[in-house]
């Protein structure tokens, strides 16, 4: 028959790797990095706003994390011109905005970030001006990242 002292330890053991496995259950997370600074988020929705360097126009493209990568949705625009997607379909326009439908996969997102053009990151309307956290013209990487349950959990 097993003591009461034996069934505590085995008990607090058997609690203590079960914390520890669930904590490293793999999740997917959407990383953003940049030559100093690397940060993650859990959302699997999210967009990137800039104005337009030629046009002097808001765009905005809307991205989802997906199970192999990400997909660029779709974007907002507000007059066809230098950079328009050549493949997708209208869908809507409403607030002097076109909505263009796209669905296409993406591995990773290169983006040169810039002063001029605003570069931002919305995620789940939260703004974060990324031409405020890196070098003008720094790229950044936007991709999956298969990362431990303990990131999402600490923030």
């Amino acid at each position: 028959m097993m003591s009461n002292k034996n069934f505590k330890r085995r008990s607090f053991i058997f609690g203590l790797l079960t914390i520890m496995i669930i904590l490293n259950i793999p999740v997917s997370l959407t990383m953003v990095k940049s030559y100093e600074n690397t940060f993650y988020f859990k959302e699997k929705d999210f967009s990137i706003y800039w104005i337009h360097s030629v046009e002097k126009e808001e765009w905005q493209e809307f991205y989802q994390r997906g199970e192999n990568g990400l997909v660029l949705t779709y974007t907002k625009f507000k007059t066809f011109g230098a950079g328009v997607p050549s493949v997708g379909k209208v869908v809507k326009g409403e607030d002097g905005f076109v909505t263009y439908q796209i669905g296409r996969p993406m591995k990773e997102i290169n983006l040169v970030v810039s002063n001029n053009v605003e570069s931002t990151l919305i995620i789940k309307n939260k703004k974060i001006p990324l031409y405020t956290l890196v070098k003008d013209y720094e790229e950044i990487t936007i991709k999956q990242a298969i990362r431990p349950y303990w990131m999402v959990w600490i923030g």
